[in-house]
This record gives C-alpha cells, structure tokens and sequence, in this order.
C-alpha cells in the first residue's frame, strides 16, 4: 500500500496524470453512455476528458498520422448498440454508413483548439459530408459536439 501511494505521489510531482483506472473508447461510462473518445486536457498534469455520445449516432475525423503524411481514421459510435466503429478509408467508411438507418441525425464529435482531423487534405470534410448525403444521413452541423482541452479556468 505505501509503495502505491509512494508511486501516485512522486507522479503527480512529475507532472503525470495518475488515474485508477484511465476510461477507454468504446467502454461504457457510469452514465451509460458509450465513451467515443479519451482527449487530454492541457492542464499540468493533464485531466482525462471523457466523450460520451449523447446522441444515437455520432462520429469522429481524425488524423492518424502526421501532417507530412496524413491518414484517414473516422469513427462513429451507436448509443443504443453501444458500439464504436472505425474506417481507415473511404471504402471502409461507406460500409459504416450503410449500417445508419437513412434518414437518422448524426452528430460530429470533436475537441477545440486544433481539430483532430488537422493534417486532411482540404477536400476530406466535402467528401464526408457528401457519404452521408448519399446514405440520406442528416449531419447536424449546428449541433456540433465539441469538448473543450483549454486549461481549466480558460
């Protein structure tokens, strides 16, 4: 016991977020909502900022790789499933729609300051938008769902 709590300490001096148990995407929360996405907060140490998804359906852009070489990772989640699922290419991404029943508001699922699907070539978010039009997927662009990672405080 002493050397558990010697261990949380001398993280949190070295400036290390220590967390009983760090929340995964894809796991179920205490509210039982689906978690979409673990972000970071910018706080030192930095605070795990848990994404639920709060809607029926939502989804993520992400970049998976680095802005010299982008590559193409979306999620999307089913609150009443429970699932998380991912594409790396817009072949992928397609069968993922095609599971959404048409007709059905997804919700986009992002975090402020840079946006995870920073990096994507420009025509990414078009291209997007035009699957779920294809699949009659209605993109509540005004209900963006978006976690602030700024310190605490602003």
């Amino acid at each position: 016991m002493k050397a558990h709590l010697i261990a949380i300490a001398l993280s949190a001096l070295a400036g290390f977020a220590v967390f009983a148990e760090e929340p995964k995407a894809g796991s179920v929360a205490a509210s039982g909502n689906l978690i979409m996405h673990v972000f970071h907060s910018v706080d030192d140490p930095p605070k795990a900022l848990v994404v639920e998804l709060t809607d029926d359906y939502g989804f993520m852009i992400f970049n998976g790789g680095t802005e010299e070489k982008p590559k193409l990772l979306i999620m999307t989640g089913s609150r009443k499933e429970k699932k998380l699922a991912e594409a790396r290419t817009w072949e992928d991404a397609e069968k993922l729609l095609e599971k959404i029943p048409a007709g059905s508001k997804v919700h986009y699922y992002g975090k402020c300051l840079m946006p995870t699907y920073y990096g994507l070539p420009e025509s990414t978010w078009k291209r997007w938008e035009a699957l779920l039009k294809k699949h009659k997927l209605i993109y509540a662009e005004e209900e963006d769902r978006i976690t602030c990672t700024c310190r605490e405080g602003g």
